[in-house]
């Protein structure tokens, strides 16, 4: 990847220049966390992702908070499956449910950290919200009462089946419309 003359200085130092281009090694090698290397040296997570495409690699640098996980959506790297977060450390960044859907986030993987209709109150997501994270209306089983689907959704339990349902015929569709093309 190509670099600025004041980037090429902070990776290669003063005495080895010029320097144009820049790889994964020498990035590697400055033992700096993805945050400094956007703030630093002012790389873009597209940039990033172009010296290393591999989400396992930067995984593996150990470098990465959860703060960091909205900038590399290019990849995506999904908290649950990638940095073995849990459901409270998740919520505590307050993310919207797109952000999450788009890291890779599902509601089968939230259920399997702790996601319970009490817990749903709390994240303030709607419908579609949960609807984006992959929630459907195979999810509502005997967890769910009137009261709680109100609390969460602030519709009654058969309008909640009906709507999601509503969702999953939509995305049938689509799907279907996508393979006949």
């Amino acid at each position: 990847m190509q670099v600025t003359p004041a980037q090429s200085v902070i990776i290669f130092g003063w005495w080895n220049q010029p320097r144009r281009m820049v790889c994964w090694e020498n990035l590697k090698a400055l033992n700096m966390s993805w945050r400094r290397l956007r703030t630093e040296l002012e790389f873009t997570p597209e940039q990033l992702h172009k010296v290393q495409p591999d989400k396992r690699e930067w995984v593996a640098r150990g470098a990465l908070t959860l703060h960091d996980l909205p900038e590399m959506r290019v990849f995506p790297v999904n908290p649950f499956l990638d940095l073995n977060a849990d459901l409270a450390e998740v919520w505590s960044m307050q993310w919207p449910a797109d952000v999450l859907a788009d890291m890779g986030v599902t509601y089968e993987q939230m259920q399997r950290r702790g996601l319970n209709p009490q817990f749903m109150e709390h994240l303030n997501y709607s419908v579609g919200g949960w609807h984006l994270l992959k929630m459907g209306s195979r999810h509502l089983d005997e967890r769910w009462s009137e009261q709680q689907c109100n609390r969460v959704f602030h519709v009654g339990l058969d309008e909640l089946r009906l709507i999601l349902a509503n969702f999953e015929s939509v995305e049938a569709e689509k799907t279907l419309e996508r393979g006949s093309q």
